[in-house]
Formats: structure tokens, C-alpha cells, sequence
């Protein structure tokens, strides 16, 4: 083997050592990339883990708040009914300290017995349930009729058509008791007969220029001259109706 040849041998071992070598770092690039394709796989992995963590986290937070919230109406629902209830119970109540007053005051007047005052209160209730009026206003009708010295029985008798009167005037039901019994006194009328004035005086202020308190006013005054000379409280309700229109009303047409 000459010179050359052997040279070239020598290279060609050189050159597969080299060859090995690079095949080899290679081989450890190789097994080092997979290493860390593998963990940047399991940190992808853990990233996944952490969002469905984060995720389940937050729909149980989101829960968490939706329970609260439906707490919290919930509580003010309660709080809002127990108000209602407590308002409800203060207004009851000042009703029934107000119908008790008047039903006092409804004794004191009339110096009614215990069954008479059990009358009264019990027709007091039954009108302030079937009519506009509460059962206060109802007594403080009583207690009117009682100042004209009507008695429990006359007093209950003539009530219902003063509450009629009261509705079809727009006016207190205090006030028509008054008015009707003042009427009724002046000329002599009973309490079974109230619904016939009350109806005398409906009918005249819808036909006039007046009203029920002008009427009132008018025949407080004219009223005994008119019964002691035999006019009728219809036929007076009249002219006072005729003397209304003419711009004489109340007192002024009663004298």
C-alpha cells in the first residue's frame, strides 16, 4: 500500500469518526428536543388542567353568587311582607281606637244600656262593611242622632236612610244625620219615617240650585213656622228649592 492510499485510509477513518460524532450529538439533540417537546407537553397538560380548574372554580363561584342573590331577594320578599304586616296591623289598629272612641262617645250622648250599645255597635260594624262608610263614621252618625235625643231604637231605625242620603249628597254621613234629624225634629216626623225626608231632600237639591246642607240650613229656620201651620216638609223642601234658584239659599231662604 503506498503513501497515498494509506492517507486516504486515514481520512476515511477520520471522516467516519467525525461522522459518529455529529450522529451522536444529533442523537442527544434528538433525545433533548423529545424531552422537552414531552415537557412542554406536560406543562400544556397542566396549563389544560389549571383552565378546567379555573373554570370549574369559577361556575361554582357563579353558583355560589346565584344563591346569594336568590338569598337576598328572598330576605327582602320577608322583610317586605313583615312590614306590609306590621303597617297592616298599626293601621287595624288605629281603626278599631277610632271606632271605639266614637262608640264612647255615642254612649256618653245617649246614655244607652249595655243591649242598646251592643245594637248600635253591632249595625255600626254591618254598615261599615256593606257601605262606603266605616263603622266610626256609622257611629259618629249615631251620635248625631242621639244629640237630636233620639234613643238607641230610633236612632238604628232611621240610620239606614241617612246613610242614603249621605251617599246620594256626597256628603259625611255625620253631617246628613245631623241635617235629617234637625229636619225630622222641626216638624214633628218619627225616626221610622226618616228615608220619607231623606228622600224629600235628595230630590230638591237635584232639582235646584241648593244643596242637602243649604236645604238644611234653610228649613232649620223655617221649619217650625211651616209645621204650625201645616205645610208639609216636602212642600217646604220645595220653596226653598224655588228661592235656591233665584239665588236666595240656606238661611237667607229659610227666613
Amino acid at each position: 500500500m503506498d503513501i497515498a492510499a494509506l492517507g486516504l485510509k486515514v481520512d476515511g477513518v477520520d471522516n467516519i469518526e467525525k461522522a459518529r460524532d455529529s450522529l451522536g450529538r444529533f442523537t442527544k439533540s434528538a433525545g433533548d428536543a423529545e424531552k422537552g417537546a414531552a415537557g412542554v407537553g406536560s406543562e400544556t397538560k397542566k396549563t389544560s388542567s389549571a383552565l378546567v380548574d379555573l373554570i370549574k372554580n369559577g361556575n361554582a363561584s357563579e353558583r355560589a353568587l346565584s344563591s346569594i342573590a336568590g338569598a337576598a331577594k328572598s330576605a327582602a320578599a320577608q322583610f317586605i311582607a313583615v312590614t306590609a304586616a306590621a303597617v297592616g296591623i298599626n293601621e287595624a289598629a288605629k281603626t278599631l281606637a277610632g271606632f271605639e272612641k266614637s262608640v264612647s262617645s255615642v254612649q256618653a250622648v245617649t246614655r244607652a244600656g249595655a243591649k242598646d250599645m251592643a245594637a248600635m255597635r253591632d249595625m255600626a260594624k254591618q254598615l261599615g262593611v256593606a257601605t262606603e262608610f266605616s263603622a266610626s263614621q256609622a257611629a259618629d252618625g249615631f251620635m248625631y242622632l242621639g244629640l237630636a235625643g233620639w234613643d238607641a231604637q230610633q236612632s238604628i231605625a232611621a240610620i239606614p236612610a241617612v246613610v242614603d242620603l249621605a251617599t246620594a249628597a256626597s256628603m259625611g254621613l255625620a253631617e246628613a244625620a245631623d241635617t235629617a234629624s234637625n229636619i225630622m225634629s222641626a216638624f214633628g216626623i218619627a225616626a221610622e219615617n226618616a228615608a220619607q225626608v231623606t228622600d224629600v231632600l235628595a230630590a230638591a237639591s237635584s232639582r235646584a240650585n241648593t244643596d242637602v246642607s243649604q236645604l238644611g240650613e234653610g228649613i232649620k229656620y223655617v221649619g217650625p213656622v211651616a209645621a204650625a201651620m201645616g205645610i208639609s216638609v216636602g212642600d217646604a223642601a220645595a220653596a226653598m228649592g224655588v228661592l235656591a234658584d233665584a239665588g236666595i239659599q240656606a238661611s237667607m231662604g229659610g227666613t
